[in-house]
């Protein structure tokens, strides 16, 4: 008897544990789905940074941050990705005078920038 216990029980946080991590994946598409709907928005050149910046924050970090008071953290990685992923489109790329030519900005330049919290600490605050 304990046996089949401990076997459901090892099957159940197996389940849950893959249910979780497909849940987060699936948060990523659909705000990645988000993202793509909003590409003509985020190139163009006649919409304020701010502007864009304003439609990220109430389109995509809704799409991708919700029921995340669910989630077990331990998938941050894609999440953060993801989001330097948006935030480098919206900001473009900067030139750099020493070298001579464009690049994109570092992580650590776009918060700078940005003056916000990644997404996974936004996160971590709301729980």
């Amino acid at each position: 008897m304990i046996h089949l216990f401990l076997h459901i029980s090892k099957t159940h946080n197996y389940y849950y544990t893959v249910n979780k991590q497909t849940d987060l994946q699936g948060r990523i598409k659909n705000a990645n789905k988000t993202y793509f709907m909003l590409q003509r928005f985020l190139k163009n050149k006649n919409i304020s940074k701010k502007l864009k910046l304003r439609l990220k924050n109430t389109t995509i970090d809704i799409t991708l941050t919700y029921a995340s008071e669910t989630w077990i953290q331990t998938e941050t990685k894609q999440m953060n990705t993801f989001e330097k992923k948006v935030y480098r489109r919206i900001l473009g790329p900067v030139y750099d005078n020493k070298k001579e030519k464009w690049r994109i900005l570092t992580y650590k330049e776009i918060y700078a920038v940005v003056k916000k919290l990644t997404i996974t600490e936004t996160i971590r605050l709301n729980r």
